[in-house]
């Protein structure tokens, strides 16, 4: 018989959930979640149901209340039976068996999700006039109600902070800087903004990045980076075209790539498949291998460098960034994107930047991709930090079924806490994908 769950409490009450074979679905607070439940006592992720062989199993991610099955608190995954209630924060979900035509009904009842803002802390719809009035609160790309602001101190809801500078108006499309013509913007960082733009003389498709921090010694420091980085010729890193300042303003010119980021893929779907994952690691490992002849190290690698063509290419850019921030930036906004993934002597003023360093970054994006998170994750920078330096990331089998032994050995060796037992080259890294890994794939 067909699994579902019951939402038995809270604004969702009453709502039924069909659970698929094999599709796992996790419930918390964040929009990210297949079931969003508005309370303010559920983790961001709080936990994740999955049907294997006619059975649903319910996982705890590491939430900061716990998930309690018929009362008792559990520890990593249990399995359940139909009748069997999960209570997690304020909500209480319940196990049933379904017939097939009241799954097919439950799944054609379910609300549409409605295309408006909801906070990010309490899953709350906002109203736009709250947006207009500054009731509500955007920080980043979250939105947080006029409840939870008026309820938590800003700290809370701190996210890595752009620049005063940034807020500096976009460049309109049309507008031609260094031979670009500006088509679109692409996104903004804490640095500067991206563009879509076409480069007039060559007619082709570049992506421009403009630099908007208040130190202009780090922002020739940056530049200077970046154009020695523009040796690197490789199908599997992003071209350097040109760097330069035009009326005040400080712009890189490297390669467009038609695609997305590893960052928005594994946001839309969570974990990729062992081969997908395989893939894309190994294009970024022959990107470093091509770097490390030239002696050049990445530094900052995470899922946001990695961009993934439509050709199914894989492109690494970031090359060069300085390894401290401009000034009036905090070391933690810094680095905040690249922290999950940061070697754990990195943490350290002392740590040295090494070819081990950028293998720990990548076997921990490695990680990300198979199972869905981070080797480690926090709700603040200080006990991220804590989990790097003391933690053991939870075997890749406790999140996906029949994983390869050689691609937990990898695991085991590229995130270790002694650098000396690392890989030491992307060769060696290269080896134990290619030669060991593929043959189980």
């Amino acid at each position: 018989m067909p699994l579902a769950l019951y939402i038995m409490s809270g604004e969702r009450k009453g709502e039924v959930v069909p659970l698929e074979e094999g599709r796992p679905i996790t419930v918390g607070r964040s929009a990210a979640n297949a079931i969003r439940l508005p309370d303010r006592k559920l983790s961001r992720i709080h936990c994740q149901f999955q049907v294997i062989g006619g059975r649903c199993q319910v996982m705890d991610l590491n939430s900061t209340n716990g998930t309690l099955v018929n009362g008792q608190r559990i520890q990593g995954e249990v399995w359940l039976e139909p009748d069997d209630e999960v209570e997690i924060g304020m909500s209480r979900l319940r196990l049933a068996e379904i017939s097939p035509a009241e799954a097919a009904l439950a799944e054609a009842e379910r609300p549409a999700r409605a295309a408006t803002r909801t906070c990010e802390e309490c899953g709350r719809p906002i109203p736009e006039e709250d947006v207009a009035s500054g009731r509500a609160r955007s920080v980043g790309e979250r939105f947080y109600c006029r409840h939870c602001m008026a309820s938590f101190d800003e700290a809370t809801v701190r996210e890595p902070a752009a620049p005063t500078s940034h807020r500096a108006p976009a460049l309109e499309p049309g507008t031609e800087i260094a031979g670009v013509r500006i088509v679109e913007v692409l996104g903004e960082g804490r640095l500067g903004r991206i563009y879509k733009g076409e480069q007039v003389s060559m007619r082709r498709y570049v992506a421009l990045k403009t630099i908007h921090v208040n130190d202009e010694d780090w922002t020739q420091k940056y530049l200077n980076a970046v154009y020695a980085s523009g040796q690197l010729v490789h199908q599997n890193v992003c071209l350097i075209f040109d760097t330069g300042e035009e009326d005040g303003l400080y712009y890189v010119v490297r390669e467009y790539v038609e695609g997305v980021s590893l960052d928005r893929r594994l946001a839309e779907r969570k974990a990729l498949a062992l081969s997908e994952a395989y893939s894309i690691v190994t294009q970024v490992a022959y990107a470093l291998e091509y770097a490390a002849e030239r002696h050049v190290l990445h530094g900052n690698l995470s899922p946001r460098k990695i961009l993934i063509g439509n050709n199914g290419i894989v492109k690494v850019t970031g090359f060069g960034l300085p390894q401290t921030p401009p000034r009036g930036m905090d070391e933690s906004d810094y680095r905040w994107a690249a922290l999950p993934y940061t070697a754990p002597e990195r943490l350290h003023s002392e740590g040295a930047l090494d070819f081990a360093t950028d293998l720990y970054s990548l076997v921990a994006i490695f990680y990300h991709a198979v199972t869905g998170r981070p080797p480690f994750t926090a709700s603040t920078v200080s006990r991220l930090e804590g989990k790097i330096l003391k933690r053991t990331p939870r075997p890749l089998s406790d999140f996906v079924e029949g994983i390869p032994d050689i691609a937990q050995h990898i695991v085991d060796r590229g995130l270790t806490k002694d650098p000396i037992s690392r890989y030491q080259t992307p060769r060696e890294l290269l080896y134990e994908f290619e030669e060991r890994l593929r043959r189980e794939i």
